[in-house]
């Protein structure tokens, strides 16, 4: 067991590892990572430890024999460790972290003020829950301890959105794997989804240039309040200075293809070309020169109204006073409306390289009708698929053997991801029975699994200390089973709950992207991830029978019970997992795709057989992405010759030398 333990604890960091290199946008910095892997390592440590506590008490129905175990003491401590340093970060840490990043304060102080007055109001509105709940928890005649009260508030939050998480992963997790055994299919839906996406690009690239141009009119109100109060207004200056930085530091950096009339504007009006990114404050121009010089409104110049040619007439506000608290909101706007598009820009390309990998796959499924559309259609010619190219982390690796990867498509891609889309279904359909059954632990099979396979351990270790005198104490041999049928179910139950959330792309601020996400991002999905694995252990303990001496570990000295709190008169045992059941069915029948569309809302869902209109919309998905493969093998080529261009001026160098 103790092995099996390292084993799994080193395997949880390199899995940790991997998932944040597969989702770290480029601009997020090392010491923020260092603190993202430590809060992920302890949100994922929850997955292993009950497995190992279960694995240590199985066999034990006195609790005095399970306090005299010799793994009691080490799972103690780990879970105390655990659970109060999580319960630190998750609660006071993280969340005062996310607004100090989003607070559009100019300085390190200003923003942790800023930060700490909006978590006050946070923990206000907490306060006031709390007083109802211990209102409520007296009325009913319970008693009340503080830290208790504390858990029992985290556990309900959490578990409250559990159900909702899990009850939608535990569907999509079979729906996507059998979706991907179709490449045709499922590039039918990658390019009904372009549109949705470039539509939300649209709409960033548009927020993007109002708080550009919002900018550019706030400099000219600086430009003038200095002039008529210079040593009242130098602080301002100097933030307004910083905020011009900031945005053209990011103009430079996105593709002048897609963004190129927002950067013209932005970076017009500086002499020979010069912006203020390549400036030092001591250099001869005046500041007041600099900041209109940066986005293009030469002051001075009478009759100067000029504006971007993608900016609508209305687009110049009035002259207005400017205070720190204006700046600090506008670049509050600028860092959302950043994000924003480096989120859905990161999105679309993730979803043009991998549009090419299922057109791939569709190809040597259906070689020969490709082959005669390949004839005939120029897209096809425009924008080629090369073979044996995959992308992995945001990086090209190729290879060389072509014929298996057409064999692989053509025989193996199906059964595999088939397989797979199976066995998922068969584990969401088991989790599904044992919450709905979870007011009966004893028809739970998982619960029956564990039970015999620990009344066999108990049974072996009396047999062993007839001839030996260590009666009633298990072996690791098979708690080391104990350990592994325990934490399967709970992994599945995880994945399909922490898949959900890094997918819920309700705010774009917050969504994680492959290759793209941002700090905010990362940030806010850590907070979640350790507030929800503390109610996802004791949920599946209820799966397991929580009154079941065997199967109830050192956790349960952390976790208040749910039913002091009912509902309804109810437990949660009871309500919970229905509750669970019934969103799952809501996310089975696509309902909130249905209620969306009654709305006329856009949604990123469509039916298998489809209408007139969404067969629309996957033909114009169809062409932009066409479009975008286009403009992409044209910036890497064009990065290409730039790159030979220099090696070959260097090799000239190394020659006239």
């Amino acid at each position: 067991m103790l092995v099996l333990s390292v084993v799994e604890l080193v395997a949880l960091a390199l899995v940790t590892g991997l998932l944040l290199y597969f989702y770290r946008g480029p601009g997020v910095d090392r010491e923020v990572m260092l603190l993202i892997f430590c809060c992920w390592y302890l949100a994922f440590s929850g997955t292993l430890l009950l497995p190992m506590d279960l694995a240590c008490v199985s066999g034990y129905d006195d609790e005095k024999k399970k306090e005299e175990a010799p793994c009691a003491q080490p799972i103690k401590q780990a879970w105390l460790w655990v659970y109060w340093s999580t319960f630190l970060l998750a609660w006071v840490v993280l969340p005062l972290y996310l607004d100090y990043l989003r607070s559009g304060a100019f300085t390190a102080l200003d923003k942790l003020k800023d930060a700490g007055r909006v978590n006050m109001i946070s923990y206000g509105l907490g306060l006031v829950a709390g007083v109802c709940l211990v209102i409520y928890l007296l009325a009913q005649g319970n008693g009340f301890r503080f830290l208790v009260g504390l858990q029992l508030f985290g556990n309900t939050y959490g578990l409250l959105i559990i159900i909702v998480l899990m009850g939608n992963g535990l569907v999509e997790i079979p729906r996507t794997l059998w979706q991907y055994s179709e490449p045709e299919t499922y590039l039918r839906l990658l390019r009904y989804r372009a549109t949705c996406v470039d539509n939300d690009l649209y709409d960033a690239k548009v927020t993007l240039e109002g708080c550009v141009a919002d900018a550019r009119a706030a400099a000219r109100d600086v430009v003038r309040m200095h002039r008529e109060a210079p040593s009242e207004t130098m602080q301002l200056k100097s933030y307004m200075r910083m905020l011009i930085v900031d945005i053209q530091s990011f103009l430079v950096t996105l593709p002048e293809d897609e963004y190129g009339r927002l950067r013209t504007s932005a970076l017009a009006g500086a002499p020979a070309g010069v912006s203020v990114l390549h400036r030092s404050p001591g250099r001869s121009s005046s500041e007041e020169a600099d900041i209109v010089a940066a986005f293009g409104q030469a002051e001075g110049q009478p009759g100067d109204t000029r504006r971007a040619s993608w900016m609508p007439a209305s687009a110049s506000p009035p002259p207005r006073e400017q205070t720190e608290k204006s700046l600090a909101e506008l670049n509050r706007r600028f860092l959302a409306a950043r994000t924003r598009v480096q989120v859905i820009q990161t999105r679309w390309d993730v979803l043009v390289s991998y549009v090419r990998w299922v057109e791939e796959l569709a190809k040597h499924r259906n070689q020969k009708a490709v082959n005669s559309a390949s004839a005939s259609s120029p897209e096809a010619e425009a924008a080629p698929v090369v073979l044996g190219k995959y992308v992995l982390c945001g990086r090209a690796l190729k290879i060389d053997d072509s014929a298996i990867i057409r064999l692989w498509a053509k025989y193996g891609h199906q059964p595999f991801f088939r397989s797979l889309a199976v066995l998922a279904g068969i584990l969401s359909a088991l989790v599904f029975w044992s919450e709905a059954m979870a007011a009966f632990p004893i028809l739970s099979p998982f619960g029956a699994i564990l039970d015999a396979v620990s009344t066999a351990n108990f049974d072996d270790g009396e047999d062993e200390g007839s001839e030996t005198g260590q009666a009633e104490n298990p072996d690791s041999g098979p708690s080391a089973g104990v350990q592994i049928l325990a934490l399967l179910p709970l992994l599945y139950m995880s994945v399909a709950t922490y898949r959900s959330l890094f997918k819920f792309k309700m705010v774009d601020l917050f969504h994680l992207q492959p290759r793209g996400s941002v700090a905010t991002a990362l940030v806010f999905n850590s907070t979640y991830l350790i507030r929800l694995q503390f109610p996802l252990c004791y949920n599946y303990l209820l799966l397991l029978g929580y009154d079941d001496a065997k199967h109830t570990g050192f956790i349960t000295y952390l976790m208040h019970r749910m039913d002091a709190v009912p509902i309804l008169g109810f437990n949660f045992s009871v309500y919970g997992g229905l509750c669970l059941v019934l969103i799952a069915a809501f996310s089975f029948f696509r309902l909130h795709a249905r209620i969306l569309d009654s709305l006329g809302l856009e949604h990123e869902e469509m039916s298998i057989a489809g209408d007139e209109e969404e067969e629309d919309r996957v033909e114009e998905g169809r062409a932009l992405l066409r479009r975008a493969q286009r403009a992409q093998s044209r910036r890497a080529n064009t990065a290409v010759s730039l790159e030979e261009g220099k090696d070959s001026a260097s090799a000239t160098a190394r020659l006239l030398r």
